[in-house]
């Protein structure tokens, strides 16, 4: 019987044996003749109980997707979207359901529930206006940092180079001094040949 399926889905889902009930559920859906979007309905149930919002967000999907004036689904759906955060999806899942269920006496609790998500993406957005902000000022200040940086590098590699060009130009000046010393020496101790030489003229006391 195609009711089986759902009714031992319930069976272990009671009992807590979660996985051994979404895999009823998942069996269940490849048969044409059961209820699929009660299974589909009954597996996001299961998946919300268990903390998966995302899995439980996937199942009400598809049991919408197979009877899109199912309500139960949107409504359940707006909770799991609401729990993982998804704000404004789930605020449009429970106008949704508001529309689909005009007369269910959850009606003003979940018009609350509307006003505050509104309250919340109002304050996310001043929090991503601040976030941007603060992103733009600390981007200034690291481009700032970086040409500081630059700029004393900059400064570095020219004082070296400066401090080159003066030793160089030290040794140049020392090399032409050393040089131009050496060529005066050189200049006044010049000899014509003729110092220490003994004249024609002179006689020799050794005879």
């Amino acid at each position: 019987s195609p009711q089986a399926y759902i009714y031992l889905a319930l069976s272990y889902y009671q009992l807590k044996e979660y996985d051994k009930a979404l895999s009823v559920c998942n069996e269940g859906m490849n048969l044409p003749q059961t209820n699929q979007k009660i299974l589909a309905y009954n597996a996001g149930n299961i998946a919300f109980s268990q903390g998966d919002y995302a899995e439980a967000e996937k199942w009400y999907s598809i049991a919408i997707a197979a009877d899109e004036t199912y309500a139960s689904p949107v409504l359940n759906r707006a909770n799991a979207r609401l729990r993982a955060g998804k704000y404004g999806e789930s605020k449009a899942d429970y106008i949704l359901y508001l529309e689909l269920a005009p007369e269910n006496p959850q009606k003003e609790q979940i018009a609350k529930i509307i006003g505050l998500i509104d309250d919340e993406i109002v304050v996310l957005q001043q929090q991503a206006a601040s976030n941007e902000q603060l992103v733009r000022a600390e981007n200034a200040r690291i481009q700032a940092e970086n040409a500081r940086i630059e700029a004393a590098r900059i400064a570095e590699e020219q004082r070296i180079a400066a401090q080159k060009a003066e030793e160089e130009a030290r040794k140049k000046k020392l090399l032409e001094d050393v040089t131009s010393s050496l060529q005066g020496a050189s200049t006044e101790n010049m000899s014509a040949g003729a110092e220490g030489t003994v004249g024609y003229g002179y006689e020799s006391e050794l005879e």
